[in-house]
């Protein structure tokens, strides 16, 4: 799964992408949520994450690998560490999401290897 946030100044509208592939790179699906109102960009990409999580959760899958090229949201998913904010919020659901698949994994992925 692959999942991305944008972020529209003009609208103040936060957009986040997802696309599910299965283990040989076939497109499945996708799905596109918009949220509005200013988001910080790095709480646009933990929602991002939690949210591509969540419909992995919902299909049932137990096999997954997330890559996003949010660094701050995979080392923040990976860490031990906890957060009193929105960001750890976000993080903290993300990570029990995580946690409920069999086999999950979060990966960085630079913005031109995703494509």
């Amino acid at each position: 799964m692959n999942v991305d946030a944008a972020f529209f100044d003009e609208t103040t509208e936060t957009d986040v992408g997802m696309v599910l592939r299965d283990d040989e790179g076939i497109f499945l699906a996708a799905r596109s949520l918009v949220f509005s109102g200013y988001l910080e960009v790095v709480i646009g990409e933990a929602m991002g994450f939690m949210e591509v999580l969540s419909w992995a959760k919902r299909l049932g899958l137990e096999n997954v690998i997330v890559e996003g090229d949010s660094k701050v949201v995979v080392d923040a998913i990976l860490s031990s560490a906890s957060s009193e904010s929105s960001f750890g919020d976000f993080i903290s659901v993300s990570k029990s999401l995580l946690a409920s698949c069999r086999n999950a994994y979060v990966f960085f992925v630079k913005r031109s290897d995703i494509l």
